[in-house]
């Protein structure tokens, strides 16, 4: 922590050898000329005076800091030092930047040696006082921790995207991103979801997922995912179970891009993605598509072997106190497995949340709010894979607070589609741990993207392990 937040100020007793009177504040701009001006120092500097050399000046400046100093003016690239006694002053180098020296001119007394040694005991006394002060301050309230660095990775079966959409519908319902670690770490993690929806009319599903990634070297990670799910579509349809997975590997590029490539299979259908992101200060572009990819996400998706293809790119932007954006687009094509369009057409993605790092109301609750918009303008209905034309307008206000290892948050908002339905946006999580395990549970209730509007409840839970280095 560097010296320059405040002043250096050294009054040395008499019994040192030095003249007890002299005063010393370290500076990290160093004047470019000290004239002396009667009662008065006066500083000129390159350029208007830093904040942080300022509150050096004003500490050293401030009464009974020093018995030489007696005021200060500021005055853009200038600072006036008052002098209570003739001084004369003089700069010299230091290893933490330039310390403005100050000495009275003539000999100090016995009395006002005294005088000395005694203000710099009351200020070492009070300097401890405060620290004592804030020790007791942390020790009741203690600052949560720095949040963890943030490596430039593409989300994944075993490391969800952080600004991943709320699930609006059977999407991710079931995926590992209902409050699973949001950041790899750098050896590996090996994560278990359990979870289940309901969305009225007998339409069900329910599913687990098993994936994992590692690290083997550095820049390269891989991936797996493993998933089942079973359905129930409503109309009287018999229960279908189906299983698909997933592998993939990525690179990072000197840590300011990422490409990754992804084989896909299922039981009547296998295909590929490729996704690449670039940092670009603030910001992240992502760009990529899927090939012939399994589309589940409604139980007639499942029970028909649905395909999607599609190319989409996005601009993540990442700001001050804790705001976010999110603004993309692209192409998405629905169809059967074999190579039947179902429907087709154009699709957007946009966002915008807060969501301060730190606690920023009473009882150490973090608030959030966020707007999104998910649409997706297909040409025709696809009734048969319960696939529609969309434009869903998503608020959420939110509150999340650490109890103890443990993270709990509650969500709530409404969803309005220009195209038909609205509904309310709500649900808990649970999730944290220690060391290497983390868990989670979640539940809530959000409208469905389904042909048929009704409200969609589901719930789940997760369990990661994370291992290497």
């Amino acid at each position: 922590m560097r010296r320059a937040a405040a002043a250096l100020l050294a009054l040395w007793p008499a019994w040192a050898g030095a003249n007890p009177l002299r005063t010393e504040i370290l500076l990290d701009a160093a004047p470019v000329a000290v004239e002396p001006a009667g009662r008065e120092v006066v500083l000129r500097f390159a350029a208007p005076l830093g904040a942080a050399d300022a509150a050096a000046l004003a500490r050293a400046a401030q009464a009974g800091a020093s018995p030489l100093l007696a005021g200060l003016v500021l005055e853009g690239d200038r600072a006036r030092l008052g002098l209570a006694r003739p001084a004369a002053a003089r700069l010299e180098a230091r290893p933490g930047g330039t310390a403005l020296v100050i000495e009275p001119v003539a000999a100090a007394s016995l009395s006002e040696r005294m005088a000395a040694a005694e203000r710099l005991a009351a200020l070492r006394a009070a300097e401890v006082q405060e620290a004592r002060a804030r020790l007791e301050a942390l020790r009741a309230d203690p600052p949560p921790p720095p949040p963890a660095p943030r490596p430039l990775h593409l989300p994944g079966p075993a490391e969800p995207a952080a600004m991943a959409p709320l699930a609006l519908d059977y999407r991710r319902a079931l995926s590992a991103d209902i409050a699973a670690p949001t950041q790899p770490p750098a050896g590996g993690t090996a994560l278990l979801a359990e979870g289940f929806m309901a969305a009225g009319a007998g339409a069900r599903m329910w599913g687990t997922l098993l994936s994992g990634a590692a690290e083997p070297l550095p820049g390269w990670r891989v991936a797996f995912a493993a998933e089942g799910r079973g359905a129930e579509a409503a109309g009287g349809f018999p229960a279908r179970m189906a299983a698909r997975g997933e592998f993939s590997l990525s690179h990072t590029w000197n840590g300011a891009a990422a490409t990754r490539l992804t084989l896909l299979g299922g039981p009547a259908a296998a295909g590929a993605a490729l996704e690449h992101a670039q940092r670009l200060g603030p910001a992240t572009l992502r760009a990529g598509g899927a090939w012939n990819a399994p589309w589940w996400d409604t139980p007639l998706g499942l029970r028909r072997d649905a395909v999607r293809d599609g190319a989409e790119a996005a601009l993540d932007w990442a700001g001050p106190a804790g705001l976010s954006a999110r603004l993309g687009g692209g192409w998405a094509r629905y169809g059967l497995s074999g190579g039947r369009t179902a429907a087709e057409g154009p699709v957007w993605r946009a966002g915008l949340a807060w969501a301060p790092p730190e606690a920023a109301l009473p009882w150490g609750l973090r608030p959030r709010l966020a707007y999104r918009l998910d649409a997706e303008n297909l040409g025709t209905a696809a009734p048969w894979l319960d696939a529609r034309r969309r434009e869903i307008h998503t608020v959420e206000a939110g509150l999340a607070r650490g109890l103890g290892p443990l993270q709990a948050e509650a969500v709530a908002g409404w969803a309005w589609d220009r195209h038909g339905g609205s509904g309310p946006v709500a649900r808990l999580r649970l999730a944290g741990g220690e060391g290497p395990w983390r868990a989670g549970l979640e539940a809530g209730v959000a409208p469905s993207l389904a042909t048929a509007a009704r409200p969609v409840w589901r719930g789940g839970g997760f369990v990661a392990w994370s291992f290497g280095p």
